[in-house]
């Protein structure tokens, strides 16, 4: 049985991730060409056993604005407002022209109703960067910073003080 909640969390945080490290060159160059139909099919993806689903998620939800920094491209996808803690506002890619050094970002609901500007690793690594306003443009303002500088997320769960 289809659940809206665990499909958006599913798409946002391993689905979509995965498949831009996966093939980071190819992923953003579809996003850069198909940009809203991308992200809406992307969003509606689920598993096979779960049999045909047209999905809830339609292309005007989304607004990907795309902007190149140096030898980078980088990609600020608007996405339906979120209903629950964890799911995404904003979600930011950004590659090097030869589809190196991926970075994958979120701007994700807390469950005290404030946003977090949030990282993803290859290995599935979560890290949360910074509190971000609650506005879309101071949302937005972060994520593009954060693009920009493709800080590399490491995870530190190991290291001791």
């Amino acid at each position: 049985m289809y659940n809206s909640y665990k499909q958006r969390y599913y798409n946002e945080h391993l689905n979509i991730p995965e498949s831009f490290y996966r093939m980071p060159k190819a992923f953003m160059v579809r996003l850069l060409k198909q940009g809203s139909r991308f992200l809406s099919s992307a969003y509606n993806y689920t598993d096979a056993a779960d049999g045909p689903f047209a999905g809830p998620y339609r292309q005007g939800q989304f607004k990907v604005s795309v902007f190149k920094s140096g030898d980078r491209y980088c990609a600020a996808a608007e996405v339906p407002e979120p209903s629950a803690p964890t799911q995404c506002r904003l979600i930011g890619f950004s590659v090097n022209h030869d589809g190196t050094d991926p970075v994958y970002r979120t701007v994700e609901l807390s469950s005290d109703g404030t946003y977090c500007l949030c990282g993803w690793t290859e290995d599935r690594v979560h890290i949360n960067i910074a509190a971000v306003g609650s506005s879309l443009s101071d949302m937005k303002d972060a994520m593009i910073r954060e693009l920009l500088n493709r800080t590399p997320v490491r995870d530190l769960s190991g290291i001791t003080a």
